[in-house]
């Protein structure tokens, strides 16, 4: 009998210490969190936050260089106490050639970093990059896979 008592105690200690370390989804976070965020100190580089598994979410980056090629950060990020922690971040260089052809080169993988929530604002800490020094701004929330693109084409006559 106190062997049972032990493991009902233990199993409910352990649950309430997997629900308070952000395992289980945080509904106020994904208001604040989710959607499409704008680098208000560059106007070059722009954010999409989706939906993963638990306080999981997976974070596109995009810095522009020019026309014809652009940064892009990938990652898979874990939610807690208004920061979010990645250790997994890919980067590429992405170019287009004259003729459309598109080319990815990897510059890195694995990559550490924080993007920290404080005054509406998600600051971003690159470990690998620390010279990137975003503040990403809140701009909407995301319409569909490609950044709502797809949704958007009707609202132009011709483009798509």
């Amino acid at each position: 009998m106190l062997k049972k008592l032990f493991i009902v105690i233990t199993t409910l200690i352990l649950c309430c210490f997997l629900t308070s370390c952000g395992l289980e989804r945080d509904k106020n976070a994904d208001e604040i969190l989710l959607g499409s965020w704008q680098d208000g100190v560059s106007m070059r580089a722009s954010m999409e936050i989706t939906e993963g598994k638990g306080n999981a979410y997976k974070i596109i980056v995009h810095w522009a260089g020019s026309a014809f090629d652009y940064s892009e950060w990938t990652m898979t990020a874990v939610y807690s106490d208004r920061t979010l922690s990645y250790s997994d971040c890919e980067c590429k260089e992405i170019t287009y050639s004259d003729n459309g052809e598109k080319s990815e080169k990897l510059i890195y993988e694995k990559g550490e970093g924080v993007f920290e929530y404080a005054d509406g604002f998600l600051y971003w800490l690159d470990g690998t990059e620390p010279e990137l020094g975003c503040i990403f701004e809140h701009i909407g929330k995301t319409v569909g896979d490609n950044g709502g693109f797809d949704d958007m084409k009707d609202d132009f006559t011709g483009v798509w």
